[in-house]
């Protein structure tokens, strides 16, 4: 069975000189329910980037719930709905709607 960790995007982005002072600033004032993107490495050609839903954080340290479909389950050792836990510098963007726009939230009509 391969190891399945998560990439430490931030950690990358360091070495190669960027520092990511917007996305920082929105990790720390996420919320559970709020959507991240994470990169989840098998091997050494295997990556594939998920979105996981929140569901609890203790300071630098979250946990979540995978939303995508994995399209390489078995190679990955990973399938929808499973729970992981990351830390704030393994979280590659965020996809909460609410923190990805820049213009002013819209009511929804009923």
């Amino acid at each position: 069975m391969v190891a399945i960790e998560i990439e430490n995007i931030d950690e990358l982005r360091l070495r190669e000189g960027i520092d990511d002072v917007e996305l920082h600033q929105d990790i720390s004032r996420l919320q559970v329910g709020d959507h991240v993107r994470l990169t989840f490495l098998a091997g050494a050609n295997l990556r594939e980037t998920l979105s996981v839903r929140i569901t609890r954080i203790e300071g630098e340290k979250f946990r979540g719930r995978i939303i995508d479909r994995v399209a390489r389950p078995e190679l990955l050792g990973l399938r929808a709905d499973a729970l992981v836990n990351f830390t704030a510098g393994q979280i590659h963007s965020i996809a909460t709607p609410q923190l990805a726009s820049a213009g002013p939230k819209r009511k929804r009509r009923r």
